[in-house]
């Protein structure tokens, strides 16, 4: 792994509560650690082992009580590398696919994204999504889409110190905004090729699961917010383009659903059904 990339590149790490997770994370970011990356874990007020755990992979956190966008802000500030990226506490970076993006970044990219792999709540491969084309991404983003994993996305920190950082008035999808933002603000965005730089963990305890129906409407406010109105046929042939490009991963993601619980369905958790191990009456 290049040093010189990796030395480029800090990574804010907001977590909550993610004791059963965080050692994952930590531990996948081993490589590109050693290569010289900067990590910076902000804590919003753990009441569980969280921090204990992230003691133990070595690594320092520092304490914000407020929401995850306030810690994100906070950590890509104190960073002082030109790329910046966040992953929440329960994702899983390639480091190795991160600094070849890198290497290949283009003076004039600003943002530079790609393919991220879904894995479930032990770690196992479910399915792999392609965000949608940069020509595309405004259109999407007006038609009330979010085509944009920002596990896979790492951004200059000029784009961030543009923008004033992320929206914190948005608890759930202030990424959302700051692409749009960007974009708007004439940042280049380059999808790039080759395989996935992070992993999307998909388990029942996570944000976007628990908080679906609050993230939903929140989105719709950003819409609103940037003056859009979404409605069916708005963004059509971009939003065909983006769902084409996945049929795959969409047959993909439905027979690994059956394959790990039996189901043949699109769902938002693919937590495996529970084990019962039968009491031992022997003795």
């Amino acid at each position: 792994m290049s040093r010189a990339h990796a030395e480029q590149l800090g990574i804010v790490i907001p977590t909550l509560n993610a004791g059963l997770t965080i050692c994952a994370t930590l531990q996948s970011l081993g490589a590109i650690v050693n290569a010289g990356a900067s990590v910076l874990v902000i804590d919003g007020g753990s009441a569980d082992d969280t921090l204990e755990r992230v003691i133990g992979q070595g690594f320092s956190f520092l304490r914000n009580p407020g929401n995850m966008y306030e810690a994100i802000n906070e950590g890509c500030a104190r960073l002082a590398t030109p790329w910046l990226t966040w992953l929440n506490g329960d994702d899983v970076l390639y480091g190795d696919s991160l600094c070849r993006r890198l290497n290949a970044a283009e003076y004039q990219d600003d943002v530079l994204y790609g393919t991220v792999d879904f894995i479930d709540s032990e770690g196992r491969f479910l399915h792999c999504w392609r965000c949608a084309p940069a020509g595309d991404l405004l259109r999407l983003y007006r038609s009330g889409y979010s085509p944009l994993l920002q596990q896979g996305a790492v951004f200059r920190r000029s784009v961030f110190e543009r923008l004033g950082g992320f929206r914190s008035c948005y608890k759930f999808v202030a990424d959302a905004d700051f692409w749009w933002r960007a974009l708007e603000a004439g940042s280049r965005f380059r999808e790039m090729p080759g395989p996935p730089v992070a992993a999307f963990r998909v388990h029942r305890g996570q944000l976007s699961h628990v908080n679906a129906r609050a993230m939903h409407e929140e989105h719709l406010r950003v819409v609103h917010a940037h003056g859009f109105h979404p409605t069916w046929r708005s963004g059509v042939a971009s939003a065909l383009r983006f769902r084409g490009r996945n049929i795959g991963n969409y047959l993909m993601r439905l027979g690994r659903r059956r394959l790990i619980s039996g189901k043949w369905r699109l769902a938002r958790s693919y937590d495996a059904p529970p084990v019962h191990c039968a009491s031992d009456d022997s003795g």
